[in-house]
């Protein structure tokens, strides 16, 4: 398993400012609940039996954009962006470091809507949303239609985000979305239905680069103020509720999703792991988390870190 790059650096001298942020105790954890959250459900049960101490306190968003905005302000101390986001804040705001990743399988799937009933050979003058004409996902898509008597040409692309995939589909903006395997399941999960996967694809590409073609979520974290010691005791309890078994993980999502076992056992389980230094530049990760100790020097008017 990946190493976090968290080099503890020790930082001394007074007269450094107090912004107020806890140092000590459980990290203050963003997230957006749902299958990508398995990590964090099963480590939390896993906190509440005794089997690791509490290494964070979860804190639930309705979106992972208003997570970098509280990790910024200094109401939270990591959380969970989704992955194109999360490289636009580290490449934009200094001070923030990536640290971990959830990740999931890539694939390629085609989700209908969920008000339609058609088969492959009825896409003819339907509107797909796919993430770009270069795109691996797209090209074994055309390919494997293709085969099943299906013209490529009668079905009308679109080019997309993937992030802005599902919303177009809630919307009737598009009649099916080609898509990677971690959204396919969270469109799935609000009742969308699946229409063609193939699991063989992987990233390597303009819309999918290699390191981060499996990445949907990147931890980040601020670089001072939370403790590079207290970041490895969160990245430790996430892989350790990561490696519980797949039908613990599914079973932990079920319960705080409500999302039916039946919907979510065709997929995998999505996993945390810690970011390499490859995928930490591709992302635009510069830095380390800094080390930061609570010890109160005494001294008038100090904030003397040792």
């Amino acid at each position: 398993m990946a190493t976090a790059v968290l080099t503890a650096v020790v930082a001394v001298g007074c007269g450094r400012q107090n912004h107020g942020h806890p140092k000590s105790g459980p990290v203050r954890l963003g997230y957006v609940g749902g299958p990508h959250a398995a990590a964090v459900y099963v480590a939390e049960e896993q906190a509440s039996r005794g089997e690791q101490a509490p290494a964070f306190a979860g804190v639930p968003f309705n979106a992972s954009g208003d997570i970098g905005y509280a990790l910024i302000a200094g109401e939270i101390d990591a959380g969970f962006i989704e992955t194109t986001k999360a490289a636009a804040l580290l490449r934009s705001v200094n001070g923030l470091v990536a640290v971990g990743a959830v990740t999931f399988p890539y694939g390629a799937t085609l989700v209908l809507r969920k008000d339609l009933d058609l088969r492959l050979d009825g896409l003819a003058g339907r509107t797909v949303a796919v993430a770009g004409r270069r795109c691996r996902l797209l090209h074994q898509f055309l390919a494997d239609t293709e085969r099943h008597g299906v013209d490529p040409a009668a079905i009308t692309l679109v080019p997309m985000p993937f992030d802005h995939m599902i919303p177009a589909l809630e919307a009737r903006k598009a009649d099916a979305i080609l898509t990677r395997g971690g959204h396919a399941l969270l469109a799935v999960a609000q009742n969308h239905k699946i229409l063609y996967q193939n699991w063989d694809v992987t990233g390597d590409d303009d819309c999918c680069p290699k390191t981060l073609a499996q990445v949907e979520l990147v931890l980040v974290t601020r670089a001072k103020g939370v403790g590079a010691r207290r970041v490895k005791a969160l990245v430790a309890a996430l892989e350790a509720g990561s490696a519980a078994p797949a039908n613990i993980l599914r079973a932990a999502v079920s319960v705080r999703t409500r999302i039916s076992l039946s919907v979510l056992e065709p997929f995998p389980v999505a996993s945390f792991t810690a970011l390499t230094p490859e995928q930490q530049t591709e992302l635009g990760s510069a830095g380390t988390v800094e080390e930061e100790d609570d010890h109160d020097c005494g001294h008038e008017g100090c904030n003397h870190k040792h």
